[in-house]
């Protein structure tokens, strides 16, 4: 059931929210306000010790600095692409153990391979190394660009003359 009251005040910050936000954000800022806040936080956890303990420990276990290496390798392609170790040893062998262009089998600064994947159909293309990987986005976000640099009319333009091998041995 929503009240007259929750209306008013939903149409009053829905008027100025910029106005609503520093108005509430400068009421943050009184000590008193804090002090509040503090003794609300304080009493919620003792109502919630269960439940508080439980955030503590998922908040503990994302922390960076009680993993490992590959653990936190393992958090980033489970978050960011929804794969796994396994996943990603499969891809890397099924491309001959490295890069999918160019077919180094080391990355750069000994670190994995980049998972390339497709910006607007987020589907992943392949493992590559890091300069392959920089490469390749310059030339997406580039393309047009490049393919009419490679493709303009030269008629009009100055023609390299390179030495030929007889004269470069002289």
């Amino acid at each position: 059931m929503v009240t007259k009251a929750a209306i008013a005040s939903a149409k009053y910050r829905a008027k100025d929210v910029e106005a609503y936000r520093a108005k509430k954000a400068a009421y943050a800022r009184t000590p008193e306000q804090r002090e509040k806040r503090r003794e609300y936080a304080r009493k919620w956890r003792e109502e919630n010790r269960e439940r508080f303990n439980e955030m503590c420990r998922i908040s503990h276990k994302r922390s960076k600095l009680s993993r490992t290496k590959e653990e936190r390798h393992d958090l980033h392609l489970k978050t960011w692409y929804g794969i796994d170790r396994a996943e990603y040893l499969e891809m890397l062998e099924n491309q001959g153990g490295g890069c999918a262009i160019c077919g180094s089998k080391t990355a750069a600064w000994n670190k994995s391979f980049h998972v390339d994947h497709c910006h607007e159909s987020h589907k992943i293309r392949g493992l590559l190394c890091n300069v392959c990987n920089t490469r390749l986005g310059w030339f997406e976000k580039f393309y047009v660009e490049a393919v009419a640099y490679v493709t303009q009319d030269l008629t009009d333009r100055k023609e390299v003359r390179t030495p030929s091998k007889s004269k470069a041995k002289k």
